[in-house]
This record gives C-alpha cells, structure tokens and sequence, in this order.
C-alpha cells in the first residue's frame, strides 16, 4: 500500500501564504518524527516521499477528511 502524506489547512483561519508554509511545514516534520522507525515511515521514504497539501474552508470538514482521502490516489 502506498504511503503519502497530507496535510491539511483551513482556510477560515486567516492565515498569510508565508503562515500557512511555516505552519505546513512544521506539521510535516511532526508528523515525520511520529512515524520514525515504522515500517510505512520506511516506504513512504523508498517512495519518494510523497505528499499532499489539502484545504477546507471549516473546522467541521475536517471531520470527513480521512475518510474521504483513504482511497484515493
């Protein structure tokens, strides 16, 4: 199974282009040191590290996110 990473960033928090980089990365490293010695942590480095920056416009889609993006591609 392909492992890709995604971040996901509201829009309704007002954020400039520059906070929502530093926020997306700083997410990105968390999330990297969180799967550190996992065997998906491994496969998503083999694979190139794949990644996706996603938005919504509340807090409240946040909630169908996962399951929205489990099978997709």
């Amino acid at each position: 199974m392909a492992v890709k990473l995604a971040v996901v960033v509201r829009s309704d928090l007002g954020m400039g282009r520059g906070k929502i980089a530093a926020q997306v990365a700083h997410a990105a490293v968390a999330a990297v040191l969180a799967s550190l010695g996992r065997d998906d942590f491994a496969a998503w480095l083999r694979d190139g590290q794949p990644k996706v920056v996603l938005k919504v416009t509340c807090a409240g889609e946040l909630e169908d996110g996962p399951g929205r993006g489990a099978g997709g591609g």
